[in-house]
């Protein structure tokens, strides 16, 4: 049997309100953040950069603090710091050598807009500023050893080895054992650094910490499952970016067909949830897991019963 997930059949008004709150929360800090640290001529670029987008590993972020009874904006250093180095790999992700993208976020992708020198430094800035924001906030909360920054050392190695391999078999007829080393790489493993920062930032238990390791990894492997399904599904005023340019690539629904990539999503995101089973206060993070990857109805999972 294959379903839809009750939360796919109600939407729940108060959890989207807080998940609005936390959006319009980090959205107001990049822009402080660009304001104090960025000489004015270059501001337009970085906030072009950072614009738009979903914001969902920075809204996971603070609400995995919430569920650790900690103050959210404690760490709204560190979740804008993952969104800085997830919008740098975004910009290089869109480069000609290597997914040549038009489109990111509804507009031209930036190195159409800026020219691909600066999409190239301004990469560079954005991992810069992440370094910047994750020192600090680790100064504030007494986190002496910076684990955070070997947090994002670790993410940032393993996106680039992700890239790698995605380059390398691109155009090659690839079996499911590779799909999955690049879906780890590129979103599993920057998944599950996202949503242990907290923790480890808060200082917690290392069963808290695995556990939230192990929940990212599962939810970046179901988010790849999904992309690749939006690639063949989605409409472009949706997500804001083009279809079926992975059509070179073989992914989840390439290889396994629809059906079977669909129940494969679904999998990956039962084993995230079941990660949050040690947490009282997971509904929230639940909802959002929810949310990333069935509430916009980017594509219809249909029901499908045996």
């Amino acid at each position: 049997m294959y379903s839809k997930n009750k939360y796919v059949k109600k939407d729940n008004p108060y959890f989207n309100k807080k998940i609005e709150a936390y959006r319009s929360a980090i959205k107001k800090h990049i822009r402080i953040i660009i304001e104090k640290e960025c000489p004015p001529y270059f501001r337009n670029e970085l906030k072009y950069a950072l614009r738009g987008g979903h914001k969902w590993r920075p809204i996971l972020l603070l609400a995995i603090a919430e569920m650790l009874n900690k103050r959210p904006l404690r760490v709204i250093d560190t979740a804008c710091a993952m969104e800085f180095i997830h919008c740098a790999s975004l910009i290089l992700d869109d480069l000609p050598s290597m997914d040549n993208a038009k489109r990111r976020r509804g507009a031209a992708s930036f190195h159409k807009k800026f020219g691909i020198a600066q999409a190239e430094i301004v990469s560079h800035i954005l991992v810069a500023l992440s370094y910047r924001l994750l020192l600090n906030n680790s100064l504030a909360l007494k986190d002496k050893k910076c684990n955070t920054i070997k947090l994002a050392t670790d993410t940032l190695f393993n996106i680039s080895i992700g890239q790698s391999y995605d380059l390398e078999y691109t155009g090659k007829k690839i079996n499911l054992r590779k799909v999955k080393l690049i879906s780890k790489y590129k979103s599993g493993i920057f998944y599950s650094k996202v949503c242990a920062a907290s923790a480890i930032l808060l200082d917690r238990s290392e069963k808290e910490k695995d556990a939230l390791l192990k929940f990212g990894k599962n939810l970046g492997m179901a988010y790849t499952v999904f992309d690749d399904l939006f690639d063949i599904q989605g409409k472009p005023s949706k997500g804001g970016k083009e279809i079926n340019k992975d059509k070179n690539k073989t992914t989840f629904p390439r290889l396994l067909g629809i059906r079977r990539a669909q129940m494969e999503l679904e999998n990956y995101k039962n084993k995230a949830i079941k990660c949050l089973g040690i947490f009282k206060n997971r509904g929230f993070v639940s909802y959002i897991t929810e949310k990333i990857l069935f509430l916009d109805k980017v594509i219809k999972i249909k029901e499908r019963c045996q």
